[in-house]
Formats: C-alpha cells, sequence, structure tokens
C-alpha cells in the first residue's frame, strides 16, 4: 500500500504536465505514468481532474472540443472535478466563451457536472489536487472507543480497568477508590446507596458521583 498521495497522468502527456509534477512532488506525491490515452489526472480510487488552459479556448471549434473532452472526462470519471488554469490570464472574449460552455454544460439534464475550480498557476492546481486526492485516498476513520485489554497476572490490575469504566475516572482515581473499598462491587454500590463516602475521599467531587450514578442508573443523556 502507497504511503503517498497517488497520482496517475498519462504517459503520452507526461512532458505537457511537467510543470504540474514538478509541484505534486514538492507536495510529497507518487505520480505515476500510466498510458491511460487521456490527458488527465487521475486520482484513484475514483477521482480525476480535467485541466483546461488558455490554449483550448483558441480556434474556431474550440467551443465544442472543449465540450467533447468535458463529456469524455465525466463519461471516465463521472466524480470529476475540472480545473481551469490561468483563468486570471483570459481575456473578455474567451472569458464569454468559457461561461457558455459551462452554462451548457450545468443545465444539460444528461451533464454530470460537479463544478470547476479556476486556478492561476500549477501551484494551485497541485494544491486542489491534493485536496481531491485526500479526500479519494485517506480513510476518514471514527475514534476507537472501545478500550484496549491490559495484559496482566493480576487481579488488582483488572479491578483497576473496569473502575476505569467509570465516568472522569482515570488510572489514579480507579487506584484510590480501590484503597478505600475492597471490591469494585463495593464502590459501585457505594456511589448508588451512599455517595456521601465517595464524597470524602480527595478529589472526588458532586460532579463525579451524580455522574456516575446517571450512568449506573441508566439515565446518563
Amino acid at each position: 500500500m502507497l504511503s503517498k498521495l497517488h497520482v496517475i497522468i498519462d504517459g503520452d502527456s507526461y512532458e505537457n504536465f511537467q510543470k504540474l509534477i514538478d509541484e505534486l512532488e514538492k507536495l510529497d506525491f507518487y505520480v505515476e505514468r500510466k498510458g491511460i490515452g487521456k490527458k488527465i489526472v487521475q486520482i484513484p480510487p475514483n477521482g480525476g481532474v480535467l485541466i483546461l488552459k488558455s490554449k483550448d479556448l483558441e480556434g474556431k471549434s474550440s467551443m465544442s472540443n472543449i465540450q467533447k473532452k468535458m463529456q469524455d472526462f465525466f463519461k471516465l470519471i463521472p466524480n470529476g472535478v475540472i480545473i481551469y488554469e490561468n483563468f486570471n490570464q483570459l481575456g473578455g472574449i474567451k472569458r464569454d466563451l468559457i461561461q457558455k460552455i459551462l452554462f451548457n454544460q450545468i443545465f444539460n439534464t444528461e451533464s454530470t457536472f460537479n463544478g470547476i475550480v479556476p486556478t492561476r498557476k500549477p501551484s494551485e492546481t497541485a494544491l486542489c489536487i491534493k485536496s481531491i486526492a485526500k479526500r479519494e485516498q485517506i480513510e476518514d476513520n471514527p475514534p476507537i472507543l472501545s478500550r484496549t485489554k491490559r495484559k496482566s497476572k493480576y487481579l488488582s490490575d483488572y479491578q483497576v480497568f473496569f473502575i476505569e469504566g467509570l465516568l472522569q475516572c482515570g488510572p489514579k482515581k480507579a487506584k484510590a477508590l480501590l484503597k478505600v473499598f475492597n471490591t469494585p462491587q463495593e464502590i459501585i454500590n457505594t456511589i448508588l446507596y451512599d455517595p456521601d463516602k465517595i464524597s470524602r475521599i480527595k478529589g472526588f467531587g458532586k460532579k463525579f458521583i451524580e455522574t456516575n450514578q446517571k450512568l449506573l442508573q441508566g439515565n446518563l443523556k
């Protein structure tokens, strides 16, 4: 399993992406060169970006060419994102043209359009790709709520571990309670039925007692 963030770039287009590759490698990406036959950046397992530039808007058929690129891209990567690099350098005519293309894509009922991100230079494009790669490749695992069982041969260690399960109670407090009371059962009974004995022990106040009474009675919200 790769520890670095990972992208795939078409081998035939490698030179065209060299500035971007340099920026990605600065961000510690693993850039794989592969003959995918598309001038896109794939972000495994399911992501990718189509990068458009000012030169893509040159020529009489530029509008239809870009629309075709976008359609092909979304067929390959339905959840892909379009990045328009050097957007700040576009003149008025080209801005109007790209606006028409995007409106056509957005309001097409068969479109899977997911948005466009304007960037000024390859370093900004690389940061956008990094954000997408993190979403695609780094699992967002919830924290483990269970406690890890301690290995021990002694009953006293297991008793401490058991009492630590009370709220607001770490190892130090658990040991303090077990110095006063002989067993975990005695501690629980005292919390429920004779809480004044608990409050006399240093470090155990009203909040500790009330919270754990609710816990043990099943009234904790």
